[in-house]
C-alpha cells in the first residue's frame, strides 16, 4: 500500500530562504516516488542558491554557480515540481515538470577568475527542466552600464557555460576591460598604448567550459564613432575616428577605422600578426 503525504500549507524560514510550500508526496516501492510541489519564497539569499539545486546539478557547475554567485537578494521566487523523481529533471515534458524561477537584486557575478565581474545584476533567473538561462535587465563593469547580459547553461548535468552581453560607455572602459582581463594576455598586449575619448559599443561573447576555464574561449568587437584616439605615443591623435575593433582568444583586427590624422583623412587597418606583435597600416592624404 502507497504511503501519502500531504502539506497543506507550510511555513519555514532560516538564514537563507523564507517562503511558504504546498503539495502531496507519494512512496510506492519500487522507486523514489512521486512529488506534487509548489513553493513560494518571499526571501531569498542568491549565493545560497547551489546549496539547494536538486542532485541533477554536476558536481563542476555546482562548483561554478557556487563561486560565480558573489551576491544576490530575491522577493520572489517559485518553485514547481510535479512528477516521478524517478524521471527528474523531466527534460521530456510528458513525465513531469520541474522549474524554478527568480527575480534578483543587487546581484554580482565573478563569471571566470581572473575576468572584471559585473556588478549590480537585477536579472530573471530560470531553472527549467535540464538547463538554466539568466538574463540581465541591467548591470554594470567598471560603472558601465551592460545590456542584453544572457547567461545559459544548456544542460545542468554538462560542463559548459555561455554568456552574451553589451556594453555602451567610454571607450577608455573597453581599453581597461582589456588590460584588466586575459584578453590583454591572450593579444600579447596589443592595446597598451591606445589612448581614447568617446563611446562606443562593445559585444562580447563567452564560452566557458567548467573544468577546464583556462581553455575560455571568447569573441567580441567594439564600435566606437567620432572618438579621439592615440595609437602610439610617437604619433598625434587621430581625431572623430570611426570604426571598429574585432578580438577573440588570441588575435585582434582594426576593421575599417577612419579620421582625420596630419589635416587629412585616414584610413586604418591591420591587428596581430601569427609572429607576435601588431601591424597597422594607414592610408589617407595629409597636409604638409
Amino acid at each position: 500500500m502507497p504511503l501519502q503525504f500531504k502539506l497543506a500549507n507550510l511555513a519555514f524560514s532560516n538564514a537563507d530562504v523564507a517562503g511558504t510550500a504546498f503539495g502531496t508526496y507519494s512512496l510506492a516501492t519500487p522507486g523514489p516516488g512521486t512529488l506534487d510541489l509548489s513553493a513560494h519564497l518571499t526571501r531569498a539569499d542568491v549565493k545560497r542558491v547551489p546549496k539547494y539545486m536538486p542532485l541533477a546539478l554536476s558536481e563542476r557547475l555546482r562548483s561554478w554557480l557556487d563561486g560565480a554567485i558573489v551576491a544576490g537578494t530575491s522577493n520572489d521566487v517559485r518553485l514547481r515540481l510535479h512528477g516521478d523523481l524517478h524521471d527528474f529533471p523531466f527534460t521530456n515534458p510528458a513525465k513531469g515538470q520541474f522549474q524554478v524561477s527568480a527575480r534578483v537584486h543587487n546581484g554580482i557575478l565573478d563569471y571566470v577568475p581572473g575576468w572584471p565581474r559585473i556588478e549590480g545584476i537585477d536579472a530573471d533567473l530560470l531553472f527549467e527542466r535540464d538547463r538554466a538561462e539568466f538574463v540581465g535587465r541591467k548591470g554594470t563593469i567598471f560603472g558601465t552600464a551592460l545590456s542584453a547580459v544572457r547567461v545559459s547553461i544548456p544542460h545542468l548535468s554538462g560542463g559548459l557555460v555561455n554568456i552574451t552581453g553589451q556594453a555602451d560607455g567610454p571607450t577608455g572602459d573597453f581599453l581597461r576591460y582589456i588590460q584588466d582581463s586575459p584578453v590583454r594576455r591572450m593579444i600579447s598586449g596589443a592595446t597598451d598604448a591606445v589612448q581614447a575619448t568617446g563611446r562606443g559599443q562593445l559585444t562580447l561573447k563567452l564560452e566557458l567550459p567548467l573544468g577546464e576555464l583556462s581553455r575560455t574561449k571568447v569573441a567580441g568587437q567594439y564600435q566606437f564613432n567620432v572618438n579621439n584616439v592615440v595609437v602610439d605615443a610617437r604619433l598625434p591623435q587621430i581625431e572623430r575616428a570611426t570604426g571598429r575593433i574585432e578580438f577573440a582568444e588570441n588575435s585582434l583586427a582594426i576593421r575599417d577605422v577612419r579620421g582625420t590624422l596630419f589635416g587629412g583623412q585616414v584610413q586604418l587597418g591591420g591587428g596581430t600578426r601569427p609572429e607576435g606583435g601588431v601591424l597597422v597600416t594607414a592610408r589617407g592624404d595629409a597636409t604638409v
